[in-house]
């Protein structure tokens, strides 16, 4: 065997390991992606009476960019910038951010709709793999199931009648008459 028969050897040697180390960590990544409706995201606060209360947050749709949604309905007296964040994985260890116990802040009632601007970030690492997803949790105040977020519809406009291309004006011609020649003027005959 030559040289360079080795050198090709060795290359392509490298990339099919190269590759079987890729596609092993495929099926762990959708694993954990399938995973994760197991995540149990909950809020605590105290109420007017200094009772300890919680709500449960449960997954909904994914956005278009695959990340996770989870939705959970507050009573209309909870404090929304008073709230303790949980969250905790029965299968896995993960390190979450913002941390289990934080108090959240600035937080914005979403409504109806998972809009996509009033949500927490979430995010959850393996420290074990190093890979870290991210959430979209919800909060609202109003209803226990997200609606679908209206299209955007354009607002409705009256047509307007196409306007006539500009012409630069032209003087009218005169209209062409025949030259005639000019008569001589008369004179008397002479006898």
């Amino acid at each position: 065997m030559t040289i360079k028969h080795q050198w090709i050897l060795k290359r392509a040697t490298a990339l099919l390991a190269a590759l079987l180390l890729a596609l092993s960590a495929l099926p762990m990544a959708s694993a954990a992606s399938d995973d994760w409706a197991a995540l149990q995201i909950s809020l605590s606060w105290y109420d007017s009476m200094g009772v300890l209360q919680s709500a449960a947050a449960f997954p909904a749709t994914e956005t278009e960019a695959g990340e996770g949604c989870f939705w959970v309905l507050l009573p209309a007296d909870a404090p929304l910038d008073g709230l303790a964040f949980s969250a905790i994985h029965p299968a896995h260890e993960y390190q979450y951010s913002p941390e289990p116990g934080t108090i959240l802040t600035g937080v914005t009632d979403a409504g109806e709709y998972m809009d996509g601007v009033s949500y927490i970030p979430v995010s959850a690492t393996d420290p074990e793999t190093g890979m870290t997803e991210a959430f979209y949790l919800y909060i609202s105040t109003v209803t226990d199931q997200p609606m679908p977020v209206p299209d955007e519809q354009e607002p409705y406009t009256e047509p307007q009648p196409e306007p006539e291309p500009y012409t630069e004006p032209q003087p009218e011609p005169e209209p062409y008459t025949e030259p005639q020649p000019e008569p001589e003027p008369y004179t008397e005959p002479q006898p």
